[in-house]
């Protein structure tokens, strides 16, 4: 077959494309591109595929429909490939659909795979401008490897999802690096905002703010508190004991339940803590937290859900709380190494008394704070010379109220006033 009908042409963007013209079976057929069409870089490329192309007339099919089916349909049938071929896990399939059916389906869905534009592609990242960056490139993850297959076959040049910028999550540059304000000012603010969060839907008002409180007392993974059902609560000991088939580490981690979501577990009969808030809603919750909390953070800079756990570290180890640096890191349920593992262990009293301090340190204010761990209980009362027994009964009446006493500590103080 001679090269007869087929040409070069360069293109708008530069690029050269192989051109063909041809008749066949009595019918001339219009000028088309073979570069966009089948990938053909060459004239000898062309010619060649011209022969499949008659061919395929010759057996009745169009062999210039570049895809026989929507994204829709290849997303489906690739879907239904992987489950049979055990290729993806039964998590990894349900992540994929559900963000399919959420972000992909309706804009770029029935639309044939050559037909999506990068801007399309752009238009739905930017859509989602409140959500982290992990789920953001998920729109690489599902789609580029479509669009290798398809590239393969001549149906597309180009690879459109490849072309979306990877996002990181910053989650390892310092906290001072982001903001001018210490790690115990950021949580107070972002405790003290929680109430004035406002959410679309008002029967989710309640578990939102119970999330959030939940996730700046414990500093806990909050891909592992969405999950939390009601049996992992020991309510009578004030206790969360999240099972290994929910933690990052696989290790069972116990910690107790902040005072302010206890009475909300209470009122939960069964299942999920959280039934209606959905992981991938929470980087977008907490965004907006911080968006009215006033925390001033340096141009461009921000702050994650995964800060809190490094936030609440320094917030243990500081010269406030003074807890123990390997303490601290029990608290967050990291996996035990070295010497931690074999020799070093703490009792959950431990762990509970480091939490409180922490907890302590956000909702008190400084002199409260030091009040209840002064370890002096007459300095706890204050200097009473000037006081009369009445006043200083008031006094220490109102220390206890406040927690700031425990019943002993009250008892012994009332004891030394009316001798």
């Amino acid at each position: 077959m001679s090269l007869k009908g087929i040409s070069e042409k360069i293109m708008n963007d530069g690029t050269t494309a192989i051109m063909v013209r041809f008749q066949y079976q009595s019918v001339t057929y219009p000028i088309k591109n073979f570069t966009s069409l089948f990938g053909c870089r060459t004239k000898t490329q062309a010619k060649n595929k011209l022969i499949e192309v008659k061919s395929l007339i010759a057996e009745g099919k169009n062999p210039f429909v570049n895809s026989s089916s929507t994204l829709n349909i290849i997303w489906e049938n690739r879907v239904d490939y992987f489950t049979k071929d055990k290729k993806w896990n039964d998590k990894t399939i349900k992540v994929y659909v559900a963000f399919y059916d959420n972000y992909l389906r309706k804009p770029i869905g029935s639309k044939k795979i050559e037909k999506i534009t990068y801007e399309e592609l752009l238009k739905i990242k930017h859509s989602m401008s409140g959500s982290g960056p992990k789920l953001k490139n998920t729109i690489r993850k599902i789609l580029s490897p479509i669009y290798v297959e398809y590239m393969k076959s001549g149906v597309v040049r180009e690879n459109q999802a490849k072309k979306l910028d990877n996002e990181t999550e910053e989650t390892d540059k310092d906290i001072a690096l982001r903001s001018s304000e210490s790690a115990l000012e950021i949580l107070k603010k972002l405790y003290n905002a929680v109430e004035y969060l406002q959410t679309k839907n008002k029967s989710q008002k309640i578990e939102i703010h119970m999330f959030l409180y939940l996730m700046i007392f414990t500093a806990h993974r909050r891909g592992e508190l969405i999950k939390l059902k009601k049996e992992h609560l020991v309510l009578e000991e004030n206790k969360i004991i999240a099972p290994i088939e929910l933690t990052k580490t696989k290790i069972k981690s116990h910690f107790p339940i902040p005072p302010v979501c206890l009475e909300y577990f209470k009122n939960i009969d069964d299942g999920l803590l959280f039934p209606t808030f959905s992981y991938k809603s929470i980087f977008e919750v907490f965004q907006r937290l911080v968006g009215i909390s006033g925390i001033s953070l340096y141009e461009g800079e921000h702050i994650t859900p995964h800060d809190i756990r490094r936030l609440m570290t320094s917030v243990m180890v500081s010269k406030k709380c003074k807890i123990d640096s390997a303490l601290a890191d029990t608290c967050l349920s990291h996996k035990e190494k070295g010497t931690q593992k074999s020799y070093l262990k703490f009792s959950y009293e431990d762990i509970s008394d480091a939490f409180s301090k922490y907890w302590d340190a956000i909702v008190l204010d400084d002199e409260e704070y030091d009040e209840k761990y002064n370890p002096t209980v007459e300095k706890k009362v204050g200097n009473t010379e000037s006081l009369d027994n009445t006043d200083k009964l008031f006094k220490l009446a109102d220390l206890f109220e406040k927690g700031l006493l425990t019943k002993d500590e009250f008892i012994e103080q009332k004891n030394l006033i009316l001798k």
